[in-house]
């Protein structure tokens, strides 16, 4: 994980510079990056031609948390129409996926599917597709691993994504790209997140009421949902996620919405595609909508700890270069971020002390609607409350418990979905 050091700023933090599409691919590849992972571990499927420049690096996540590879996902990834366009302009990018050290059968999937892609999709000769393992099995490890450690030091632009979403707008990924390009000042670009129950002829009201909760969601502001975004790619690369931080969207939010908390939040800096959406599976039942919140209220913790317990005490200049910081911290004191998590939870005597405005901040995302359509969602900002109450309840005790049982804070709780519906 050593090409952090490459992109460490000492002059303040990265902003955002207009994307310009070349009609040739004019960058030259870096040597490789000094890598974490095992030399055996890098596989490289079919062989191929390294291009002339790799322009673009797109990472599919598989940690231990992502239960299952979706071939139709994979599947809808290969229709976008981002190969078509980089193939018109003679430019080229890489797929990445890191996966599970133990991940035996998702492994044979995407191998297949990655084989068959090379073999026969209609522009196979604009992007080159490589496995790699991940031993240290979670989510910020993975991302460490392809943004640091595996993704081509040419590449402009980063996308991350899950290896179970569905894309059903073939243009998404282009789009998503164009708008990093015609905003000047972004430096994450998202789309939007559907509810695979938005596809339902009919739908329950349970399912009626879920769909209610993504829009006030959407409405509420702009969070980077993990399972799929763009990046900058000399942004990206003066971050560093901790080990033992569960999610990535609000820390990222958190950080370059700020400029590396240097700024007051920015809203141009955190984009949203217009026509890019994906879609995820929704909850099933009340008992994985508490259990996904619980999970939630302690990724929320654990972001807010991190952030303003302890990156924002931090120096400019501390600030500026925070990825090499956080990446030295994991190194030299791995469980120092457990031990920052140990004494807030220890000061905390009721379970909405865990970050601020635990009881009220589901109400606060009615602020935005108009005046008709605030007094349509009050009835589902309440219940969404309730529930982020209970949620935030469990997280507290669950969190104390494992205080007295082992002395130590459970902050990467694996789940899936929990990722899937960070938005909410």
């Amino acid at each position: 994980m050593q090409r952090i050091m490459q992109f460490a700023k000492e002059d303040g933090g990265a902003t955002g510079t207009e994307c310009e599409l070349p009609t040739t691919a004019t960058a030259t590849l870096a040597p490789e990056a000094e890598s974490s992972l095992r030399p055996e571990e890098e596989m490289q499927v079919a062989p191929q031609e390294q291009a002339p420049g790799t322009f673009l690096s797109i990472g599919i996540l598989a940690g231990s948390s992502n239960p299952e590879f979706d071939v139709t996902a994979l599947t809808s990834f290969f229709n976008q129409t981002l190969f078509s366009e980089l193939s018109k302009r003679g430019l080229c990018c890489e797929i990445i996926c890191v996966m599970g050290e133990e991940r035996t059968q998702a492994t044979a999937t995407v191998e297949k599917v990655f084989q068959a892609q090379v073999n026969s999709h209609e522009h196979r000769d604009t992007f080159i597709c490589h496995m790699i393992r991940n031993p240290e099995r979670n989510r910020s490890a993975a991302w460490n691993a392809f943004v640091h450690a595996s993704s081509e030091a040419s590449s402009k632009f980063l996308f991350v994504m899950d290896g179970d979403v569905v894309i059903h707008n073939p243009d998404t990924l282009w789009n998503m790209f164009c708008t990093m390009g015609e905003k000047r000042d972004s430096v994450i670009v998202v789309d939007e997140p559907v509810k695979d129950i938005a596809f339902k002829p009919k739908r329950s009201l349970f399912d009626r009421l879920s769909l209610a909760v993504s829009h006030l969601a959407l409405a509420g502001g702009k969070v980077i949902p993990e399972q799929l975004y763009v990046m900058r790619a000399e942004v990206a690369r003066n971050i560093y996620l901790p080990n033992d931080l569960p999610m990535e969207g609000r820390f990222l939010a958190a950080v370059l919405g700020t400029d590396y908390l240097l700024k007051e939040p920015n809203s141009h800096r955190i984009v949203r595609a217009v026509g890019a959406a994906h879609t995820y599976k929704a909850h099933r039942s009340l008992g994985e909508i508490l259990q996904d919140r619980k999970r939630r209220m302690v990724n929320r913790t654990v972001t807010y700890v991190l952030v303003e317990g302890y990156l924002r005490h931090l120096s400019q200049q501390r600030k500026q270069n925070m990825g090499v910081l956080l990446m030295q911290n994991d190194e030299t004191e791995p469980p120092w971020l457990s031990d920052l998590m140990e004494t807030h939870i220890r000061r905390c005597y009721f379970f909405w002390q865990i970050f601020p405005n635990v009881t009220s901040i589901r109400i606060k995302r009615l602020q935005p609607l108009p005046e008709m359509e605030e007094l349509r969602y009050v009835p589902i900002a309440y219940l969404e409350q309730f529930i982020t109450l209970i949620g935030s309840w469990l997280a507290y005790h669950s969190m104390k418990r494992s205080l007295k049982q082992n002395h130590a804070v459970p902050l990467c709780i694996p789940n899936q979905q929990s990722r899937a519906t960070a938005m909410h």
